[in-house]
């Protein structure tokens, strides 16, 4: 948590220098400080949380990655990732869909109906 109070004080001002740091820490301590004493959380939960964020992070990888592999996405790129002053681009192909219609074949394991199926 205290991470997490300390990156939205960092996005919501938009900028990083030595002032706005520091008072982000301390602003960031005060509300940790705040959560132990009143909201029934602990250091103890927080090493916990670190403990469990990359099996976190690997869990809903698998999930995409299996439900990509099952519901048959297409995540085509029409071009390379482009990183800039002014962030990431990511520009996706023509061909690319989360939801493509019903698969040809159907799996057994995931029927998809389509609106035919849906009217009768």
């Amino acid at each position: 948590m205290f991470l997490l109070f300390f990156c939205v004080w960092l996005i919501l001002n938009g900028r990083v220098t030595a002032e706005i740091c520091i008072l982000g820490l301390v602003i960031a301590a005060l509300l940790f400080y705040f959560i132990c004493r009143f909201l029934d959380y602990s250091i103890k939960k927080e090493i916990l949380m670190f403990r469990l964020a990359p099996w976190l992070v690997r869990y809903f990888w698998v999930l995409v990655e299996e439900i990509a592999k099952l519901t048959g996405w297409n995540l085509d790129l029409a071009d390379e990732i482009a990183s800039g002053k002014g962030g990431m681009t990511v520009l996706f192909g023509e061909t690319s869909a989360l939801f493509a219609g019903p698969p040809d074949p159907q799996k057994e394991e995931f029927h998809v109906f389509d609106s035919f199926q849906l009217d009768r």
